[in-house]
């Protein structure tokens, strides 16, 4: 039991007498031997996947804008504008015939056809 205690004095401070941080030599043979994480699974996996949809995609089927035409909004917030004034129906017809113009405007500048 007294030699044991003894191998864990000696060796306590033996310990605390060595430096705390490893040098850099040992942080550069870590980072070299360290795997990489290699990216061609998660890229392959991507590509087939985009081929599939490609693929799979109807022939001929539009393909909606990623975004919405200035007008557009201009005409929708008019026709939320007119709801939120109680506006009567030959007005909101008017509006709806104005925004239902714009759409098919809209729909002929992309080759589709109502």
């Amino acid at each position: 039991m007294q030699a044991e205690k003894r191998f864990e004095d000696k060796l306590t401070a033996r310990l605390r007498a060595q430096a705390l941080a490893p040098d850099d030599e040992l942080w550069r043979r870590i980072e070299v031997a360290r795997p990489r994480r290699h990216l061609w699974p998660w890229l392959g996996s991507a590509a087939v996947l985009g081929l599939l949809l490609v693929q799979e995609w109807p022939a001929g089927a539009p393909v909606a804008p990623l975004f919405t035409p200035y007008e557009l909004l201009a005409q929708d917030r008019q026709l939320q504008q007119a709801y939120l004034d109680d506006a009567n129906d030959q007005q909101l017809a008017a509006l709806w015939r104005q925004r239902n113009a714009l759409m098919d405007e809209m729909a002929q500048g992309h080759g589709e056809s109502k």
